[in-house]
């Protein structure tokens, strides 16, 4: 029903680039902690909720790329870096900190001193991150049928589903849900500026 923003596989992260919307459309990878930054900083990844996402899966990506023969204190060092740095990309876009809160969070209570057990451990917290937000956004989108009309006119503004979340989207996930149950549901999509996505 939506096509996903960010497509994520153990290492490998790509995102639509947002800014070549709507004229056209590509995934572009994202290998480094320099192209998760500018990919975030320069609107190529929009939405708090997907800001987050990408950012917890640049940890990931940035953790796995790192020497495994890294000291525990050296690999958690390189990782406050990482995490300082890609904070510093878009500073109003409150899940970005959360997420990256929980990605430090996840390396500095781990028991181990073994940076392959330590790198599947963020692996597995970023997907949990992806998830969770999947999750929330079908809730809110179940929830918020309670309020929606059988016959609705509707306006977004501003990105909205998955072009925001990791999933239905928020506001959109309310008409996702009412399409689902064949609701009558207009939907007018005014212009996002700067970059004039809808």
């Amino acid at each position: 029903m939506h096509t996903p923003a960010v497509k994520y596989s153990p290492y490998q992260l790509d995102i639509i680039d947002q800014t070549q919307l709507p004229r056209s459309f590509s995934y572009v990878r994202l290998s480094s902690l320099e192209d998760s930054y500018r990919a975030i900083k320069t609107l190529k990844v929009r939405g708090a909720p997907l800001i987050g996402i990408v950012a917890a899966y640049s940890i990931a990506v940035f953790a796995h790329s790192l020497d495994d023969n890294l000291t525990a204190e050296m690999f958690s060092n390189q990782l406050d870096g990482a995490i300082d740095f890609l904070d510093s990309s878009r500073p109003t876009a409150v899940n970005l900190r959360w997420a990256l809160n929980r990605m430090q969070n996840t390396y500095k209570k781990i028991n181990t001193n073994n940076i392959s057990a330590i790198v599947s451990a963020l692996n597995a917290e970023a997907i949990k991150i992806h998830d969770e937000d999947r999750v929330a956004c079908r809730q809110i989108g179940l929830h918020g049928l309670k309020i929606l009309p059988a016959a609705a006119n509707i306006l977004t503004h501003c990105n909205t589903g998955s072009l925001a979340t990791g999933g239905w989207g928020t506001a959109l996930g309310v008409i996702y849900a009412g399409q689902e149950k064949n609701l009558d549901i207009h939907v007018y999509v005014d212009e996002t500026r700067p970059l004039g996505q809808g």
